[in-house]
């Protein structure tokens, strides 16, 4: 009787534990999900609120006990892309700048010159 009852006891944990895996998974592929989804949304454009985001994540991940070697890998890259993006976007304002600068530079020097063929008639 004592034997039987181990069994049952195992099995009920058995059964127990894998639902405990099933939910664990279910959570930890729900946290990652919503990560993804902060992290590509229009309202997230700011790299320090996307790594305050993923770190928040993967506390919960590890927490969880989860293996997230591959995804911590593919957040650090889109982070990195992202921040690449906006410093290239930084670059093309300034060059813009720079560009209408040179533009007024111009308009300027050819406002000059037509002055001075003017005071010379």
């Amino acid at each position: 009787m004592e034997i039987a009852a181990k069994e049952t006891h195992t099995k009920a944990n058995g059964h127990s534990s894998q639902m405990h895996e099933k939910s664990k998974k279910v959570i930890t592929d729900e946290v990652k999900s919503m990560l993804v989804s902060h992290l590509t949304s229009e309202t997230t454009t700011s790299v320090d609120d996307m790594v305050t985001l993923a770190n928040r994540a993967f506390t919960t991940l590890n927490w969880f006990g989860a293996d997230y070697g591959s995804f911590y890998k593919d957040v650090k890259d889109l982070i990195a892309y992202e921040y690449d993006l906006l410093t290239l976007d930084r670059k093309l304002d300034m060059s813009s700048v720079s560009e209408l600068e040179k533009k007024y530079l111009d308009v300027v020097i050819f406002a000059d010159d037509i002055e001075e063929e003017i005071e010379h008639i």
